[in-house]
């Protein structure tokens, strides 16, 4: 600013004057050219006073505090502004230096070095740039400004001009934002550990009457009791289920909802999930069947029990809006994706009404509440599960005449999962050997239901009402496995175990299999129980069928996954370690090759961002399913650069097509081949 006052103070340019032809000038002559040359003085006088006055309104008028600063750290010039703002006036700051007005006392050395700095080698880091920095008002007081500093050389030295602007206003937002910021993540993990615990308080009883209306099913009743338990048993598992579903959803909230990996056959879960709700079909005259293509996979890796449930949200919302007619599932393949279709002939849905369908606690119609129950977490909680496991969801329905809900997931025929490789070891090694299981447990229901299923199995259990008396227990008898509760008086299971690991119960007991059992069910719970020496975890309320496998299976592998499992080259084993699937997966991609490239091509031919962002999620989901990592990177930078509008996208296509033609040629080697 003070630059451009320079310029425009400068006195106007002296007017040329007549050549000199040498003629004798007369008196008048001179002193008409004394009277012209006096009023252009004046003219430019008067611009200069004018100008000068211009800026001094600009320089005592702005919001700004604007200060200039010689090479000595002396002010000489101080705005009104500054004066405001630091409490010093005009007359009581010039001649004044920076470091004893403005500055803190901890800065000033290094200011001083820094003006010295510049002026020895012209260096100046800080220079026309914003800055946020702590100034000094005359009180002792400290405030927040934003400062940006300008170098202007004068006279064989420099003029240092300061604007710098008051930010505590803004300052006091954000930590305000901040301090809300905080007080929220508080309430967040306040309502979960809150979640948390009522869910161990409802899992705890829940487990019992589950349990015991199992065990009581599986004796000699009459019609009717059979009738109540059934009806017992229904309503215990809708209310679980109800449980389940705002426990997911507070998961799901804080980010902290996992999804498994284990090796299923995927058309018995959709077989399953029509076994399920084949009664209510039937109930409604609804036909209710399933389609799987042939292209379909018989097994793949993935979280069956998550699969599950999308599904069943899906085909009991369908029940409950269809009163006649048919509800399909069908299931087809791409080369990276499974689709999954759920259609109905039911009331449909508005098309301005799909946007909320998704929407946690969100309904259609309010009144759909009362006329067809709900909570309207369902779809929010499927269509986070679906994200997950690397699809999306959608649905396509007019009103009043039926609706289809799609939905994929990444396909991936991989396994990996230790609880799979345990009950694989376990049910390949032919009729389980007689266990004797140590039962760690303080709620006397949870106790005999336990001791029941194990029984019932064939097994012998001893009971043990808190982690002491395990260890102790532990001290005088052997055992093949622990069955140990989390949560329990005095000692709990976690201290119980690292107590046993540590040899406190005896050096053979040092590598007992231990099953955690606990009704806790939040992310994380099963790595801390892991973590503390725990060789599996269960949930309660437990199944009986998954109780007794994973308490069998731990025992038969000593609680250790087989080592030849795990040395399985990482690509085979993703497909289960089965050499000619591997084969079959790698025929597959090779004649796809043409397809995903073109698609590459069109993409950066067009400019279509859009284009490019599929064509990487294509290449993405394909080149997993092999543990083609480099690949895996290429494709996921192109696809999210792509999603971003990056222009960047563009610049990682060479790189893809690169991976992408070195994975083709590694897979066309397999194709031909084999990998053995």
């Amino acid at each position: 600013m003070f630059a451009y006052a320079a310029n425009r103070m400068a006195p106007p340019e002296t007017p040329r004057h007549p050549p000199d032809t040498g003629a004798p000038e007369s008196p008048g002559h001179f002193e008409k050219l004394a009277r012209l040359r006096g009023e252009e003085l004046d003219r430019a006088n008067a611009e200069i006073r004018s100008r000068e006055r211009e800026i001094r309104l600009l320089f005592e008028g702005t919001s700004d505090a604007v200060i200039t600063i010689d090479a000595s750290g002396k002010f000489r010039t101080w705005n009104p502004r500054a004066a405001a703002l630091f409490g010093w006036k005009e007359a009581e700051a010039v001649g004044r230096t920076l470091a004893e007005t403005i500055v803190p006392e901890r800065y000033r050395p290094a200011l001083m070095a820094g003006i010295a700095r510049f002026l020895e080698t012209g260096e100046g880091p800080i220079l026309s740039q914003t800055l946020e920095l702590q100034g000094l008002r005359r009180d002792g007081s400290e405030i927040p400004v934003e400062a940006v500093i300008v170098a202007t050389p004068v006279a064989n030295s420099w003029l240092f001009t300061a604007f710098l602007r008051d930010i505590s206003i803004r300052k006091a937002a954000e930590a305000e934002l901040q301090r809300a910021s905080d007080a929220a993540l508080a309430a967040n993990r306040a309502k979960s550990e809150f979640i948390a615990n009522v869910s161990h308080e409802i899992r705890t009883p829940m487990n019992g009457i589950l349990g015991m209306t199992e065990l009581a099913l599986g004796t000699s009743l009459t019609a009717e009791q059979r009738e109540y338990l059934d009806t017992v048993k229904r309503s215990a598992k809708g209310l679980l289920a109800i449980l389940n579903s705002v426990l997911d959803f507070s998961k799901i909230e804080a980010g902290k909802l996992e999804v498994d990996r284990v090796t299923f056959p995927v058309r018995r879960v959709v077989e399953d999930t029509v076994k399920l709700h084949s009664f209510r079909a039937q109930e409604k005259g609804i036909r209710l069947f399933w389609i799987s293509e042939p292209e379909v996979p018989e097994r793949i890796s993935g979280d069956p029990l998550r699969l599950g449930q999308i599904l069943g949200n899906l085909v009991s919302n369908a029940l409950k809006f269809t009163e006649r007619g048919e509800i399909e599932i069908r299931v087809t393949r791409d080369l990276s994706e499974l689709q999954f279709s759920i259609r109905d002939t039911g009331i449909g849905i508005p098309a301005e009404k799909h946007g909320m369908l998704f929407r946690e606690f969100s309904q259609v119609d309010a009144s759909s509440t009362r006329r067809f129950g709900g909570t309207g977490l369902g779809l929010a909680i499927s269509s986070r599960l679906v994200g997950l496991m690397g699809g999306r969801i959608w649905v396509e329905s007019e009103s009043g005449k039926g609706s289809t809900f799609h939905f994929t997931i990444a396909l991936n025929p991989a396994r990996t999962a230790v609880a799979e490789v345990q009950r694989t070891v376990a049910s390949s090694a032919g009729p389980m050997k007689k266990l004797r299981v140590l039962i760690a447990e303080d709620n006397p229901v949870n106790q005999r239901l336990a001791a029941a299923i194990l029984q019932k199995r064939g097994h012998e259990t001893v009971v043990a009402s808190d982690g002491a008396a395990a260890l102790q227990t532990l001290r005088l008898e052997r055992f093949d496995a622990v069955l140990m509760d989390v949560q329990m008086p005095d000692m709990d299971g976690l201290n119980a175990t690292a107590a046993i690991r540590q040899g406190d119960a005896g050096v053979e007991a040092k590598t007992v299999p231990i099953v955690a059992m606990s009704a806790h069910a939040m992310s994380g719970d099963r790595e801390r129980f892991m973590k503390s020496g725990m060789s599996d975890y269960i949930s309660k309320p437990v199944d009986a069928r998954e109780l007794v496998d994973l308490v069998e299976g731990v025992a038969a592998t000593g609680g250790k996954v087989g080592s030849k499992a795990l040395a399985v080259a990482e690509a085979l084993e993703r497909v289960g370690g089965d050499p000619e699937v591997l084969r079959e997966l790698a025929i597959t991609f090779v004649r796809d090759y043409e397809r995903m490239q073109k698609g590459i091509r069109d993409a950066v031919q067009f400019r279509n961002l859009l284009a490019l962002e599929n064509a990487g999620h294509s290449i993405r989901g394909a080149a997993g399913i092999f543990s083609a990592t480099r690949t895996v990177k290429a494709a996921e930078a192109v696809e999210e650069a792509a999603r971003a509008k990056d222009a960047a996208a563009w610049a990682g296509v060479p790189g893809l097509e690169v991976e992408l033609k070195r994975l083709r040629d590694d897979l066309d080697r397999i194709a031909r081949e084999g990998c053995l």
